[in-house]
């Protein structure tokens, strides 16, 4: 695993910055990258997640683990918002939110139970897999679960009781996210509670992050998706 490759070298107690540019993934993998980090960084030192540009969804997962999430103007986090990814028989993908079906699924329920000769609603009502339903339920008390988790042992570790699942419903909340890439900017993150390092564009510090941000991707370039693990001992690149 590339991570580790990247952690190895890296004394218990230190202080780790890890710059985090992603779109999303699988929400269970976080926990095992943030267990490592928290391994590193120990009881004295201190993690920070530094997001020159996205970190969605898992990336957002992974953020909340950290003492501090620095950011600038550009930097954008999201909703806590699973999708699951349907490879078709005939080659299409689709994409489900499974906050947004659960959502329609219990609009449906309520329809059908205020109106019961509502035919339209038990229609709908009826295009539901309830076995698929469970599993949606499950996915997002994992989320929830997770999210907490981090705020808990990572963001809030040096106190903050009872802050962390505020800002857990807060990022789960689709009333306020409509959609699964809205951008959370710094604002919107330090308004909810998060703990965030504001770095100006023109700050030094914040040109030389931009800088080396712009420069892995013109690294990992080319066409397909492509993955890049640096720090300065290690650089693997995976397609």
């Amino acid at each position: 695993m590339p991570f580790v490759d990247l952690l190895h070298p890296i004394d218990e107690g230190s202080d780790v910055d890890l710059l985090l540019h992603t779109g999303g993934g699988d929400i269970d993998t976080t926990e095992k990258l943030a267990t490592m980090l928290w391994a590193r960084i120990g009881a004295s030192g201190t993690l920070r997640v530094v997001v020159p540009d996205m970190a969605k969804s898992a990336g957002t997962l992974l953020a909340l683990a950290a003492d501090a999430i620095v950011m600038s103007d550009s930097s954008d986090l999201g909703p806590i918002d699973p999708q699951r990814v349907e490879y078709r028989p005939d080659g299409t993908i689709r994409v489900l939110a499974i906050h947004h079906h659960l959502d329609a699924y219990a609009q449906s329920v309520i329809a059908v139970q205020d109106n019961p000769g509502d035919l339209a609603a038990q229609m709908m009502l009826g295009k539901f897999d309830p076995a698929e339903i469970e599993s949606f339920k499950v996915i997002m008390k994992r989320a929830r679960q997770l999210s907490d988790k981090h705020l808990k042992e990572g963001m809030f570790r040096k106190g903050g009781d009872g802050t962390y699942t505020r800002i857990t419903a807060d990022l789960i909340d689709t009333n306020r996210w409509l959609t699964h890439s809205q951008m959370i900017g710094h604002n919107e993150a330090e308004e909810i509670g998060l703990n965030i390092d504001y770095l100006a564009p023109g700050d030094p510090v914040w040109e030389l992050i931009w800088r080396l941000h712009c420069l892995q991707r013109l690294a990992v370039g080319g066409d397909g998706p492509r993955k890049l693990f640096e720090s300065d001992l290690v650089c693997l690149q995976l397609s």
